[in-house]
């Protein structure tokens, strides 16, 4: 393609800036070859070139095959037509210079200069006589900008501690006071040699500057102020400046080292003047200098490097008070997993952190964290060992504990974490425990998973008695077909099962059940105790089963102990604290006339017991009276014989002998008065 175009004056001048019209194209009005892409970019400016005067400024990529700008005012003669003031071509072969122009205000006259800065450039030469290389960067403004090179300066320092070593205990830092002093000397060096001006030297101590930033309180102090000016004369003249430092008691960190630096840098001088420009550091050497206090630590053995050997042991544990004194005992079972129950009481993570074998573990922590399940309550450890410290977030589910700052080679440390357990719901089977250990000392140490099995315990007691609890049948022989209610079968007789819940309550939670062998009929298939009705307090009203033992004559199931027994369920729904179940029944008179009347008394014996009924399978029972036996003791009625009837002759004989047996002693008493008188 052909893109010739024409440079016109701006609206202004009344005309337009390019035509590509080939129509028009006059060639004695293009100030660059064809095809130039002359007007590509334009931009325009005041005294570019003469003050005063507008130029335009127009690129060409294609311009001699390496890019053209070319300066353009408008033609004095022709004021339709721009002429060429300049042409400015690019570097190199298809450089595409005069892609784009622009003009700006790099002097801060007022007048825009064109973006040419750096267009020529030269650094051998030396304008102030430093002997350091200066440059001067040339641009099409009229301007030449010269920056000058700066001496270079190299600082070198010391920094001694003394003592540089300290042991702690030996040196009893914990009860007095114990001094270091931190001395920093500085030189310089520069070139030329003859370069030798006073200097000014800002430096600054600081100590205990942890690597990983930590905010750790601080283990030694300075004594006076850490920072200063000093004047360093000339080159290779050193000057000192020392600090006295304390040790300050109480600190954690007794392993790492102290590290002591001091931080330099160039000060500013009245011999500065513009003639002679400030020096610098040079920027390839530190600006500061470290030095350490080493702590001295017998645990760690020779090379005063400390590898501990930490171990952990869990155990979970209930509390017990026996003596005024917590007791705990472990809750593991014979796997070895623990099994919780819980309860309105709190249970017990008792943690066992030993060191056999190994250097002193410094600053040993553990980390405990707990499921939401599981709540902070309290730290129990015993008297005779150091005092656990921990810390505990808002949630209660992350603890911290210092655990002793050493823990030393063979030593032990047990303390329990007592634990709510108000968030265990019946949809948590098992709860875990991160456990993790850490120490400043040399050991790679794994987290511990604490894992223990959640099993509900409900705590139900069952108590019977019988009313009446002896019972005797009479002589008076019925069949069954005579029998026409309840009260022709024999004595009333009430089985009475009180059950008492201990622990939190049924209704919302699951069902409980209770079960009665009842003695219904003999060996013989007779009846023996007739069940007439159930009745029930504390729980819902739902009948026992199977109902139709309950006042019918249905089939029944063998009992070990010879009598033929029922199994009667009485759902205790809705249980909460107390309930009452009780069974009325009646003496079957006829069967112990037939079969038992030879006997002296018979003991009847109703066996109960307590199960759950679709209970979760982390739910179970657990009492000591979860069964029981009532007893029943039947006697024969037997008739007691009056005699009602007495001869008169044995009455009349009677009197008699007692009225002569009366004389005799009044004789003999009347006797003994006269012999004694």
């Amino acid at each position: 393609y052909i893109f010739g175009g024409k440079n016109l004056p701006s609206p202004s001048v009344s005309s337009t800036a390019v035509h590509p019209c080939d129509n028009h194209f006059n060639p004695e009005l293009i100030p660059l070859l064809r095809n130039s892409y002359l007007g590509f970019s334009i931009d325009s400016g005041l005294a570019l070139i003469r003050k005063g005067e507008l130029t335009i400024v127009s690129g060409a990529p294609r311009g001699g095959y390496s890019g053209q700008v070319a300066f353009l005012r408008p033609d004095p003669r022709a004021k339709r037509h721009l002429s060429v003031e300049l042409v400015l071509s690019g570097p190199g072969l298809a450089s595409s210079f005069g892609y784009d122009v622009a003009v700006a205000d790099f002097n801060g006259d007022g007048s825009r200069s064109v973006t040419l800065f750096g267009y020529s450039l030269s650094g051998n030469l030396d304008v102030d006589d430093n002997l350091y290389p200066d440059l001067a960067v040339g641009s099409l403004s009229d301007s030449v900008f010269v920056y000058r090179a700066r001496p270079v300066v190299r600082v070198s320092s010391t920094l001694r501690v003394t003592p540089d070593k300290i042991d702690i205990t030996k040196e009893q830092c914990d009860k007095r006071t114990c001094y270091f002093t931190a001395q920093a000397c500085f030189s310089y060096i520069s070139h030329p040699e003859s370069f030798n001006p006073k200097l000014i030297l800002n430096y600054t101590f600081e100590a205990d500057i942890r690597k990983n930033n930590v905010r750790l309180p601080p283990r030694v102090g300075f004594l006076g102020v850490p920072r200063g000016k000093l004047e360093l004369p000339g080159q290779d003249m050193e000057i000192c400046t020392d600090i006295k430092l304390r040790l300050l008691r109480d600190f954690k960190d007794r392993l790492h080292s102290i590290p002591v630096s001091v931080t330099m840098s160039l000060g500013s001088s009245t011999q500065w003047t513009s003639e002679h420009v400030t020096p610098i550091l040079d920027r390839f050497q530190p600006n500061n200098k470290v030095s350490e206090i080493t702590l001295l630590n017998r645990g760690c053995g020779s090379d005063n490097i400390c590898q501990s050997n930490l171990h952990l042991q869990y155990d979970f544990c209930s509390r017990q008070t026996e003596n005024g004194k917590s007791v705990f005992r472990s809750l593991s079972g014979e796997d070895g997993v623990a099994v919780i129950t819980p309860t309105e009481e709190d249970i017990a993570l008792e943690l066992t952190v030993t060191n056999w074998g190994g250097d002193d573990a410094h600053q040993t922590r553990s980390i405990i964290s707990l499921p939401d399940t599981l709540r902070y309550s309290d730290i129990v450890s015993t008297a005779s060992e150091p005092k656990v410290d921990c810390t505990v977030n808002d949630k209660g589910t992350l603890i911290d504990c210092g655990l002793g700052n050493p823990i030393q080679r063979d030593a032990e440390v047990t303390f329990c974490v007592m634990l709510t357990t108000s968030g265990i719901s019946l949809s948590t089977k098992a709860v875990n425990i991160t456990l993790q250990l850490q120490t400043t000392s040399r050991q790679d140490l794994k987290p511990v998973e604490a894992v223990a099995k959640v099993f509900f315990e409900l705590k139900l007691q069952l108590y019977g008695l019988t009313r009446p609890s002896q019972v005797s049948f009479g002589q008076s022989l019925e069949g069954k077909s005579t029998i026409k209610s309840a009260e022709d079968i024999g004595a009333a007789v009430q089985y009475e099962f009180r059950i008492t819940n201990l622990g939190r309550s049924l209704k919302s939670f699951t069902n409980a059940s209770l079960n009665l062998f009842w003695p219904k009929e003999n060996s013989a298939g007779k009846w023996l105790l007739y069940l007439s009705h159930t009745s029930s307090k504390g729980v819902q009203s739902v009948p026992c089963s199977p109902v139709n033992e309950i006042d019918h004559l249905k089939d029944v199931k063998t009992c070990t102990d010879g009598l033929r027994c029922v199994e009667i369920h009485c759902p205790l729904q809705g249980l909460d604290s107390t309930a009452m179940v009780v069974l009325h029944s009646r003496l079957w008179n006829t069967t112990f006339l037939e079969d038992y009347s030879s006997f002296n008394y018979l003991m009847i014996t109703v066996d109960a017991t307590l199960s759950l009924t679709n209970s979760p399978e982390n739910t179970g029972l657990k009492s000591d009276r979860l069964s029981t036996q009532v007893k029943l003791t039947v006697f024969m009625e037997r008739e007691i014989e009056y005699f009602t009837k007495v001869a008169w002759w044995i009455i009349f004989l009677t009197v008699i002998a007692l009225l002569l047996l009366l004389a005799m002693m009044v004789f003999l008493l009347w006797m003994v008065n006269e012999i004694i008188s």
